[in-house]
């Protein structure tokens, strides 16, 4: 059943399922994960509105049968609604996420397994696990030719954590095609996590599945997000489950818009492959939950969403600031030159190396100063954005470096780490370029004094 077709849809309050407590509507996934439901019918016929007093709210949790399939949606706020004098009528609810396959109360939102499967996972992972084999054998009537393709499950690896335990599994597909005829196989992978305890959903998306997602944004470079997931919880009832073990419900969730544009293993800061699993996953959590400001930063500018230069450059800024601070732990607002020097040396003089020069510190300092505080001739910045993309691009590449050594890699690996990505030439030669125009512009500080108004 394709999630994306509109089917018809039975929408409840929670409580009595009859079918004359129903409000008639559909349900479908859209493009971005996020689940789209509308209403057509009310559930008080006495009452030509969904919304049964207007002092009242939205039911935040909804059950739907949708076909044959029992929907619960949680979260739930109106988004538009159209009506006229009879009960007919058109509304759109939206929700936080979606849970097919049970009909779920407040108190039962909570999950003790998940197994889930983010975008640009595989290509992260990079396995492979399908094995091809050709022969041909030469005989009286010609040669016959043979191909086969073999199966071959990746090794599960496992890591603990306080509270449970995180896999990455094997959970390669095969399909197949009728026209025309074929199979379609696909190598894949996904996050199993076990917890010793029933975790709330949403500290399941905030404090696990977020995590996992900015370890693939800090890998490709670009926003991730949920591409399929199921949970359960060993606690529900299974009174109408034949075997008594509890069920597996499909979670739909929305994500950020995706790119066309592919990502390649060579265009990764870091792959699967990379880590020691058993010691450096299980501390992922735990590293992310505390530099959470930061990595929200990070994702915000490699998603471009971060506005002009002006502001992606105050960004970068913050970004390093509040990654050395979550590390060294001062909050003095006068140290930014001696976070950047500490910052490069902890990886290895990374950017130093990159620069050319162990003044850029000093450089991106004045301009963080001219930025921040308007001296005159910050003006020119509106014109020559150069010392402004420079900036931002070594900060950057400081950040992503240094999150590297916080992962558990060593400083020497961090750096080759980085070196090793296909566009990390790229990226030096840009920064070589255009480095002069931030010097030159930080060079013309002192002769300006500070902007007052007048």
């Amino acid at each position: 059943m394709d999630p994306h077709l509109e089917r018809p849809a039975d929408w409840y309050k929670p409580g009595p399922v009859e079918p004359e407590r129903a409000a008639h509507g559909t349900y479908r996934v859209g493009a971005d994960g996020d689940p789209e439901v509308r209403l057509f019918g009310t559930w008080d016929r006495s009452r030509p509105s969904i919304v049964h007093d207007p002092e009242e709210p939205f039911p935040s949790i909804v059950w739907g049968h949708v076909w044959e399939e029992v929907v619960t949606l949680v979260g739930c706020r109106l988004k538009t609604r159209r009506r006229g004098l009879s009960p007919q009528q058109d509304t759109t609810v939206t929700c936080d996420y979606a849970i097919e396959g049970a009909a779920l109360e407040p108190d039962d939102l909570f999950l003790t397994e998940v197994h889930v499967q983010l975008w640009d996972q595989d290509t992260w992972t990079d396995a492979d696990s399908f094995r091809e084999e050709h022969h041909v054998v030469t005989g009286p009537e010609g040669d016959s030719e043979t191909w086969a393709v073999h199966y071959v499950r990746q090794p599960t690896q496992q890591a603990e954590f306080p509270g449970g335990v995180v896999r990455l599994a094997d959970s390669s597909r095969r399909r197949s095609t009728t026209n025309p005829r074929g199979w379609v196989l696909s190598s894949e992978s996904r996050f199993e996590i076990e917890f010793d305890a029933p975790v709330a959903i949403d500290e399941v998306f905030g404090a696990y599945i977020l995590p996992l997602e900015f370890l693939l944004v800090l890998a490709t470079g670009r926003r991730s997000g949920v591409r399929k997931m199921f949970g359960r919880n060993r606690a529900w009832s299974v009174e109408d489950e034949p075997d008594g073990v509890a069920p597996w419900v499909t979670f739909r969730v929305g994500h950020a818009p995706r790119s066309d544009r592919e990502r390649w293993v060579d265009h990764l800061l870091h792959r699967a492959e990379d880590f020691h699993f058993v010691t450096q996953f299980g501390a992922v959590f735990e590293v992310v939950r505390r530099h959470r400001y930061s990595i929200e930063l990070y994702a915000a500018l490699r998603s471009d969403s971060g506005g002009g230069h002006l502001a992606r450059f105050v960004a970068a800024t913050q970004l390093v600031e509040s990654l050395h601070r979550t590390l060294d732990g001062t909050t003095s607002k006068d140290q930014f030159h001696r976070r950047l020097c500490e910052l490069d040396a902890s990886v290895g003089g990374l950017i130093t190396e990159a620069v050319g020069t162990a003044e850029w510190a000093v450089f991106v300092r004045d301009l963080r100063n001219l930025v921040v505080h308007g001296f005159d001739n910050a003006d020119s910045l509106t014109d020559d954005v150069r010392p402004l993309q420079v900036g931002t691009a070594i900060l950057l590449l400081l950040f992503e470096a240094r999150f590297l050594v916080s992962l558990g890699f060593d400083a020497a690996t961090a750096k080759r780490m980085v070196e090793r990505r296909i566009t990390h030439r790229r990226e030096v030669r840009f920064i070589q370029e255009y480095f002069p125009h931030l010097r030159a512009f930080a060079n013309g500080k002192a002769a300006r004094a500070p902007r007052t108004l007048k």
